[in-house]
């Protein structure tokens, strides 16, 4: 009977020592994973876009001041990041339009001039309606999305947006 109860309490403690053993593995391959995609990020927290006016005026006969909108796609690391474009919402019915950027070379900013019709733009208006989104792939070939928020993550591709479900239609670009 003490053979039995001393089996049992092996055994017992062998199984508790593996899965032990197989929690500490979990919680360390966990850790290694959280390190990696922080290095991965590294360089992709770094490139950013944001809408403003352009720095560009145009003096009008009435006194009155044009800016156009633009889009900046900003890269301040040491690397190029490419196949970069955003999409925006149109802003008479809201499809989502999809304009190319190109490479963004280290350390730069490009610039996208964005046509606004004149109806939409009131005295309200401002360039941060245009909600743009960022699509680009770093040197490591990882595509990465920043939302309209600003909110930095992987891509999961083409079919993971509604931009053709939404109608979306691309964009002629014009660089500054």
């Amino acid at each position: 009977m003490v053979e039995t109860l001393l089996s049992a309490v092996t055994a017992g403690s062998t199984v508790a020592a593996v899965l032990i053993s197989l929690y500490v593995l979990r919680a360390q391959l966990g850790e290694q994973r959280e390190a990696r995609e922080a290095r991965e990020r590294e360089d992709a927290v770094r490139v950013s876009c944001w809408a403003d006016w352009s720095s560009e005026e145009v003096q009008l006969l009435s006194g009155a001041v044009l800016r156009e909108p633009v889009v900046h796609v900003s890269n301040r690391t040491s690397e190029p990041v490419f196949g970069a474009f955003f999409d925006y919402r149109d802003q008479l019915d809201g499809h989502p339009v999809r304009v190319d950027v190109g490479t963004v070379p280290p350390d730069a900013t490009r610039t996208v001039a964005v046509r606004i019709p004149t109806a939409v733009r009131s005295e309200q208006w401002e360039p941060a309606q245009l909600l743009p989104t960022l699509y680009f792939r770093d040197t490591s070939n990882r595509w990465w999305h920043r939302n309209t928020i600003g909110r930095l993550e992987r891509d999961r591709g083409s079919a993971s947006d509604d931009f053709f479900v939404s109608g979306g239609t691309f964009a002629a670009v014009t660089d500054r």
